[in-house]
Order: C-alpha cells, then structure tokens, then sequence
C-alpha cells in the first residue's frame, strides 16, 4: 500500500497520459480507486503536444506520464511546469507491427508486408505531435524502409488509434506500442520491430508544479510505482523499470 500524506476529505486528482497508455492506465484507474476512495482519480488522455498544450495553458494536472521522445517532457521541465526531482523512468514499451486480419498471406512475413502490393495504407503516429510517430520514423528510416512506404502512410490525428485504423480496414497495417496493440486482440501483430532500429521507448513521471492537489498528486505518483500498479502493467505488456519511490 501506498504511504504518504493523506486527504483528509475526498479530492480529485488529475492525471495527463499520453493516448497509448489509455488501456493500462484505465485499468489502473479502477485497481487505484478500489484502494483509495477517498480520492477521486481523472485521466486526460491525448497526443504529447495536446497534453502540453493543456497544461501549458492552466488545465490545473497534478501528474504527467509521457514518452521520453519528442522533448515534450523536456520542454515542460526548462519552462518551469514539471518538477525535475521527481521525474522517474517508470514502464519501457517497445514497437509492434500490426496487419489486418483480411490480408492474404502470399509467403511474406513480418515487415516485408509493408512494401506488399497489397498494403495500400500504413497507420502510424504524427510525428512532433505524438511520440509513437517519431519512434516509428525513426524506426523505419534506419531499416531503409521509410522511403519505399513513405507514400502509404496515414497519420494517426487522434493519437492511440492505430491498432483501431487496422482493425476496421482504414489502413491494411500499422506501427503501434506493443501496450496498446494489447487493447485490441483482433487484430494480428505481425512482428516487433527491431529495437535496435530506435531509441529506447521509455515512459516517465513526474509532478506537476502548477496541479491543483499537490497531496493527491503525490500520492498518485508514488501508487504508480508500487507493486500494486506494476502488476496491473505487467499484465498490459509493459516492462516495469521503476524503483521505490524516494523522498521529493
């Protein structure tokens, strides 16, 4: 169990997320309110640049989990809206090839398909806005494949419904977060993408300076790196990397 400072009334806490993490996180949600209902846990999902944005502007969050690409974390930190101290590595997720289930086999595996005459449209995250679409570029630049497909290409505007695009036919396959492909069982992941070919895909923490429950907050971000919580995203396909929560 988590121990920290308590409320000693029922408060809301707002959490940001980046959209991929709307599946583990809402599991999350309901183990959390389960333990704590004293406290009253809202989650903002949407892409890195929309959540920034947000905050930016005095939406009043009290915690923030994002991907490390992008810099959006970065650039909250320099301009004074994140608290570097408590900044954490907390889950690794990696990349995932994805196929709609319709497509015929024809003998190619894994990411031969995506130059497959077959695959017309590819559905990747929008790079600069969410940090999948950057992996992802990244990914498939250094395989030499970002070229040969570059004219099949949908970006996600939604951000986190990539695995959503390949399971309705809007794109024939698509790049996700191996979490988020999680969510949707329907729809086969083909292969992983070599990690080697991208930056780690790491998500961090942290504590907002301008949220408007610092308690609640804090005790939200040390729930999150509690063994309750890594459970829960363990079972969501993410690699935990958090350790004990120290002292702010």
């Amino acid at each position: 169990m988590v121990k920290t400072r308590e409320a000693s009334e029922t408060t809301e806490i707002r959490a940001a997320a980046g959209a991929g993490l709307r599946h583990p996180l809402s599991a999350l949600e309901k183990v959390y309110q389960k333990l704590y209902p004293q406290h009253h846990l809202q989650c903002t999902f949407a892409g890195a640049g929309e959540l920034c944005h947000w905050i930016q502007e005095g939406s009043g969050h009290d915690v923030i989990i994002l991907p490390e690409a992008g810099g959006h974390l970065d650039n909250l930190e320099s301009s004074g809206f994140l608290d570097a101290v408590s900044r954490r590595q907390l889950l690794r997720d990696h990349l995932v090839l994805l196929l709609n289930r319709e497509l015929p086999g024809g003998g190619r595996v894994g990411l031969e398909w995506l130059t497959a005459p077959e695959v017309k449209t590819v559905a990747i995250g929008k790079p600069g806005m969410a940090p999948l679409g950057d992996y992802t570029v990244e990914s498939l630049q250094n395989l030499g494949l970002w070229e040969k497909i570059a004219g099949k290409i949908m970006y996600d505007e939604i951000n986190g419904h990539v695995p959503a695009y390949v399971e309705e036919n809007r794109a024939q396959a698509g790049i996700a977060f191996g979490s988020c492909a999680a969510a949707y069982p329907d729809v086969p992941v083909a292969a992983d993408l070599p990690q080697s070919s991208y930056h780690k895909v790491y998500f961090d923490i942290a504590l907002l300076n301008r949220g408007k429950n610092t308690v609640g907050g804090e005790h939200f971000w040390r729930f999150l790196q509690s063994g309750e919580a890594r459970e829960v995203f363990a079972a969501c396909g993410l690699t935990w990397c958090a350790v004990t929560a120290g002292s702010l």
